[in-house]
């Protein structure tokens, strides 16, 4: 499944979420584990994909520096949501996440397709 994960990862779909759909429905993984366990993949990706993009001179050190200390902002916000809401209050809003942004993606896909013929 994790090399799935990782197939799906690299095509652009959005696997993150659906592997913490899989490790909830299917495996019945409490959803902060599922989530911990996506981080750590998540990680590993980026780590992975840093390195390319630093070794192929693709990365701009002033997007990083904005970038970076509002990661660890949301960081420690999101941390602190999860450490303070119930695991199915967190499942309820990650799966009404997952909805808008499907839904989303739908609306900007149909416009594209308009614009285009």
């Amino acid at each position: 499944m994790t090399f799935l994960v990782a197939v799906l990862t690299g095509l652009g779909v959005g696997s993150g979420g659906i592997y913490i759909l899989y490790l909830t429905l299917i495996k019945d993984i409490p959803q902060a584990e599922a989530q911990g366990m996506n981080l750590i993949f998540f990680i590993t990706a980026t780590l992975a994909a840093a390195t390319v993009n630093l070794i192929k001179k693709r990365i701009s050190f002033v997007c990083i520096a904005f970038t970076v200390p509002l990661g660890i902002l949301g960081a420690v916000g999101g941390s602190y949501v999860a450490s303070v809401v119930k695991s199915e209050t967190l499942g309820i809003m990650f799966g009404v996440l997952l909805m808008v942004i499907g839904i989303s993606g739908f609306i900007k896909l149909r416009k594209k397709g308009k614009s285009d013929g």
